[in-house]
């Protein structure tokens, strides 16, 4: 048997956009192995599986050859679906779930029920995301498009070794298109009829000279609706002055949008390719990226009311009790947003950004340059990148007919970063990779927040007249890593490959509260700097023993490590509640584990089943709990947890055309040990029982969030050429979820039920590719689910006693049931 160098370049055939497989498929395939299936297989000579090319570890290797658990979309597999997001990405990955966020980092992205929580902007993903490889640390770089990919990779569990930093939980990996030989000029556009959103897009590609290749992809869309209802009226804001104890009453219009959030975005980024020579490859890239909305886009309203029995409350400031709000406590894609009073809005530059509507906007510059150089005994891979994120939002925070919660922030993330790499390509029995990774980054972040219905008249920065209290936060980071790994061909059967990634990262943070309305100073401390200058450091081993008994069977075990640095709450609050550096300052997460597979392929590779199983060990997960009374948000670690599972996965293609995918996957994600905070309202009956200044709990044998024992899907993609010289085809695909929980800290009211959800894709174009027409709906059963909860602001209270009185909650649903129609010419 020949040997094979799985970090040689690979030459691909067709790329095979492939989705994983449920266990009725995996049941119906096995049943099929069959002598009758069998002549089936071998008569049929269009029904071969094709090959799998996956660039998500710095070099081009076959699906099969990984010995890592991968779930690969290529470009054929985003436009059938029109997978333009991350979050339609997850949509059809079962063991991922993403949260979007206007606030915090932006997002969460969790894979086997591990990820970073949205909320804190401090907080680095622990599923990394990397982009034409690239490392990106901010959740809010899922604004950038999906436009134009290649490929998008799914790496399940830690990639510390391969990867910039962090990747704890897994990789999410998007590789965008390059220039190709031939001239390309494709226009395309859709319409989706539930948000009215309208998509225009067009491609520009091809040589211009013969070492100089030039790509540039446009992408516009505008949702003149939305996908939310906005059931909000006209109301009163009670206005209370501290300097001078006038109440005043101050009037809120209805908001001008019945809807949120309506999307406009733009999304441009130009490629160019240059052979310098033979051996010398230079690739520069170049991107912006804007969103403008009339709101958060993560679709976040209250569904759950504990406290009065399904009745949505609000805490009465004379009694310290629940008494009924004006508010819906349903999960109907409904939830009352009202803008900013306008003499409030008037006073501060910040809350009047969009004159005093809701709103949220994000703005990305981004350049990456890279070069590849060919010598006789391997590869030299240089990548340079620079990126920059700003983004501005103003919030109504409180999910009721009434004007009380809002807040307006800019934040702003910049990123530098280099890594060289070398692969080595020696004719003998070992061969190595090296390389080493920089990154600067910058982050500064400012909001205002106004509750509580106070104001101060004799402020002295009108800025500040109605504003509760002010937030300054920043934070410089600087990351040096270097690595390595040694692959050894024990036999032509046989490969053991082992390495190590050394980290090096320092981040100093500041933050004040440059300004608090003088009722509240017993809560919140203003005009105190709390700062912290942090370093980490670790080395993380990985060794991977990699078998290969028959061309069709690669079975491995690995041992990994990963390790994410700690940092800093740039989001927090400094007071009574959190008072101390150390509530500031979290700790680095840390996992440990195993993972074993078998990827085999039979029927002359019409038919391919995967088996994987592992268990990995999670130290310090790094979480973020809302304190809903006092507004107060505060980063911790999570003690120690285990993630552990087993999942099958199954491709079949059992005539020309048609391919049938399908997966099914147990997971258990639990904590072992974790002293965390008590939920808003918990009693000490109900567990909360370990004092301190914030009362705690033990949640040890619970699950973690977002972490269903149960997922699976099931898909069938077919096209088929029409006699008139038409192709029509034809996708669905299902997703099951069990029941989980969808937040970190034990409140009973945070379970999403079992649900499934159907997508479906019809298409009618040429069978030359040159045009195509789709109808693709999504959500077709109107399925409504919770993805992420937590606690409605100003609400619960009692905390620690037996006359608590839980929070509302409030969660982001998944989308609603969409039409997308959608049409494309390519004219050459």
């Amino acid at each position: 048997m020949k040997r094979t160098n799985r970090y040689r370049d690979f030459q691909p055939g067709k790329e095979l956009h492939f989705r994983k497989s449920t266990l009725a498929i995996a049941c119906l395939a096995a049943s099929s192995l069959s002598s009758s299936v069998y002549a089936q297989a071998e008569a049929e000579s269009g029904n071969r599986l094709e090959e799998v090319v996956v660039s998500a570890r710095g070099v081009s290797e076959s699906e099969r050859d990984i010995p890592v658990a991968v779930e690969a979309f290529n470009a054929d597999a985003l436009r059938k679906m029109n997978l333009n997001s991350m979050e339609a990405v997850a949509g059809n990955t079962p063991s991922m779930t993403i949260v979007r966020a206007g606030e915090g980092n932006g997002a969460t992205i969790n894979i086997r029920g591990v990820g970073s929580t949205f909320s804190s902007i401090g907080i680095e993903q622990s599923v990394s995301t990397i982009i034409d490889g690239v490392y990106y640390p901010q959740g809010r770089v899922l604004n950038e498009s999906l436009f134009d990919s290649k490929q998008v990779s799914i790496l399940k569990g830690p990639q510390a070794l391969f990867f910039g930093k962090n990747a704890t939980a897994g990789v999410v990996s998007i590789e965008t298109q390059d220039p190709g030989d031939e001239f390309e000029m494709i226009l395309g556009t859709s319409y989706e009829f539930r948000a009215k959103n309208r998509e225009i897009n067009a491609i520009f590609s091809g040589p211009l000279t013969d070492k100089l290749g030039a790509r540039l992809a446009l992408r516009t869309t505008d949702a003149s609706d939305g996908l939310w209802e906005n059931p909000s009226e006209q109301t009163i804001y009670p206005d209370f002055d501290v300097a001078t104890g006038a109440l005043n009453e101050l009037f809120v219009p209805k908001l001008e949008e019945t809807y949120w959030a309506g999307l406009e975005t733009n999304y441009a980024r130009l490629t160019l390719d240059y052979a310098a020579s033979d051996r010398l490859n230079f690739n520069l890239k170049t991107s912006y990226s804007s969103m403008d909305s009339n709101g958060s886009q993560g679709g976040e309203e209250r569904w759950a009311c504990p406290a009065l029995d399904g009745v949505p409350h609000a805490v009465d400031p004379a009694t310290g009790r629940p008494v009924p709000t004006d508010a819906e406590c349903d999960g109907d894609w409904s939830d009352p947003r009202q803008p900013v009073p306008p003499a409030i809005a008037a006073t501060n530059s910040s809350l009047n950004r969009f004159d005093g509507q809701m709103g949220e906007r994000y703005r990305s510059y981004g350049v990456t340059l890279k070069g590849d150089y060919e010598l006789e005994s391997g590869k030299l891979t240089g990548i340079l990148n620079y990126h920059e994120q700003d983004t501005d939002w103003v919030l109504d925070s409180d999910h009721a007919n009434i004007a009380q919660v809002y807040a307006s922030e800019t934040n702003s993330f910049e990123n530098i970063s280099a890594e060289f790499r070398y692969v080595s390509d020696l004719s003998g029995s070992l061969n190595f990779v090296a390389g080493a990774y920089f990154q600067e980054t910058d982050r500064s972040f400012n909001q205002f927040v106004i509750d509580a219905f106070l104001s101060n008249s004799a402020v002295e920065d009108p800025q500040n007249e109605h504003i509760l209290f002010e937030k300054l936060s920043g934070t410089d980071g600087d990351t040096q890593s270097v690595y390595g790994e040694l692959i050894w061909d024990i036999t032509d059967e046989l490969q053991l490959t082992g390495g190590a990634r050394w980290i090096d990262e320092t981040k100093d943070s500041f933050f004040l509260h440059p300004y608090v309305n003088p009722a509240v100073t017993a809560l919140f401390t203003e005009d105190v700097v709390v700062a912290a200058d942090q370093s980490f450091d670790d080395v993380l081993p990985e060794v991977t023993l990699r078998w290969t008994p028959e061309l069709n069977i690669m079975a491995y075990v690995a041992y990994k490590e990963g390790f994410k640095s700690g940092g800093f709450s740039n989001s927090g609050i400094l007071g009574a509640i959190s008072g101390s550096l150390s509530d500031f300052t979290f700790d680095p997460e840390t996992v440990d584990g195993f993972e074993a597979g078998i990827k085999s392929s039979f029927l002359e590779n019409s038919l391919q089943v995967d088996l994987t199983v592992y268990q990995f060990t999670y130290e310090g997960l790094q979480i973020d709990f809302f304190n809903t009374p006092v507004f107060a948000f505060t980063t911790s670690n999570a003690g120690e947890s285990t993630a552990e599972g087993v999942e099958l996965d199954l491709q079949w293609a059992p005539i020309s055309g048609l391919r049938l995918n399908g997966s099914v996957a147990y997971n258990s994600s639990e904590y072992d040990d974790f002293i965390a905070p008590c939920y808003v309202g918990q009693k000490p009956s109900q567990g909360c029982t370990i004092p301190g200044t914030s009362p705690r709990q033990q949640l040890g044998g619970e699950p973690t969030a977002l972490a269903p024992e149960w997922v699976g899907s099931l898909s069938a993609d077919y096209d088929h050429v029409l006699e008139n010289g038409l192709m029509a085809g034809f996708t669905v695909n299902l997703q099951s979820k069990s029941d989980h929980v969808t937040g970190s800290f034990g409140e009973p009211a945070d379970v999403q039920d079992d649900y499934m959800t159907v997508d479906a894709a019809i298409r009618l174009g040429s069978a030359d590719g040159r045009w195509e027409v789709a109808l693709i709906g999504k959500n077709l059963t109107d399925e409504y689910a919770i993805v992420a909860s937590r606690g409605v602001p100003g609400t619960g209270g009692g905390t620690g006693t037996e006359d608590g009185f839980r929070a509302d909650r409030r969660g982001f649903g998944i989308e609603p049931l969409t039409i997308t129609l959608r049409a494309e010419y390519r004219f050459f």
